[in-house]
């Protein structure tokens, strides 16, 4: 009988280092959130569905810390455009949360799910309910007039966050489990900005005209900075385990593309004479980090 299989190679050292260079993750990382639901979602239990609204009005304050946990489910953040309030809310949600308000001239606000003394049995019941329904959502919006420090936890689901027309002055951003996606304000000062990317894909839209710094910690998923082809930029990347990628007009300084090692520094031309900039420090996790503009999305 006729052996028509090419003969197969011997398994020397070179062989092994070409095969171990074509190693590629096949992950989805937009869907690690939903992956994430539906391996919790076979833990027993049943949890009642609530509804609440909060809200609480400016009063006279000059300026405000606000704290937001979202909990388990789909969120949002949108600028209150004809309101007195600092803050509203609109939610249907598991467990028990807490709205608290301090302060006068400067008040602090939190809105958040409590964290139960018996953790196991909550959290179990929470994931089944997200897991096998689609209504738990948080709505909040968030006042323009005030100058801001926010802080915002993902939790267990999607999120959008526009945070246009807010005037922020720092930023404190978990993306918890799931899917984020975050627009920054346009506005005089520079915004600093604190991210811990958590599991699944994030994405970070910096319209034209908004500048500061994006200190983001990598977890397990895709990161993705979407920017103006006007804005000026510069990046410091530890990869991690994943890749960088960075748009034309981006030069590298330092650092070279290496087999699992693409750290290093990149700017746009004339960005240190910039009036308005951008500065990103990446510290990889598990995944890919992106900086594309805005028509490549």
């Amino acid at each position: 009988m006729t052996n028509d299989m090419e003969p197969k190679e011997p398994e020397t050292k070179e062989k092994r280092k070409r095969d171990s260079q074509n190693v590629e993750w096949q992950f989805d990382f937009a869907n690690l959130g939903e992956s994430f639901k539906n391996l919790v979602g076979s833990l027993a239990g049943d949890e009642e569905t609530k509804h609440a609204t909060f809200k609480h009005p400016i009063d006279g304050a000059s300026s405000a810390y606000v704290e937001i946990g979202f909990s388990i489910g789909k969120g949002s953040i949108r600028p209150l455009l004809s309101s007195t309030n600092l803050m509203e809310a609109d939610i249907t949600y598991v467990g028990e949360v807490e709205f608290d308000v301090e302060g006068e001239q400067h008040k602090s606000v939190k809105l958040a799910q409590k964290n139960p003394k018996n953790v196991l049995g909550p959290l179990r019941q929470g994931f089944r309910a997200l897991a096998d329904r689609q209504d738990l959502e948080w709505n909040i919006g968030m006042a323009t007039g005030i100058p801001l420090d926010l802080s915002i936890d993902g939790g267990v689901g999607p999120i959008e966050a526009d945070l246009t027309g807010l005037t922020v002055k720092d930023l404190e951003i978990d993306s918890g489990v799931g899917t984020m996606h975050v627009t920054l304000p346009v506005q005089d000062h520079a915004l600093n900005t604190e991210i811990d990317s958590g599991v699944g894909q994030l994405t970070i839209i910096v319209p034209e005209g908004a500048h500061g710094t994006l200190d983001i910690e990598g977890g397990v998923g895709e990161v993705k900075i979407l920017v103006s082809p006007n804005a000026a930029v510069y990046l410091e990347a530890e990869s991690g385990l994943g890749s960088i990628q960075t748009p034309d007009n981006m030069k590298r300084i330092s650092g070279k593309s290496e087999f699992l090692d693409n750290s290093g520094e990149w700017r746009t031309e004339g960005y240190e004479l910039a009036q308005k900039r951008l500065r990103v420090q990446f510290d990889g996790g598990v995944g890919s980090f992106r900086i594309a503009h805005h028509r490549q999305a």
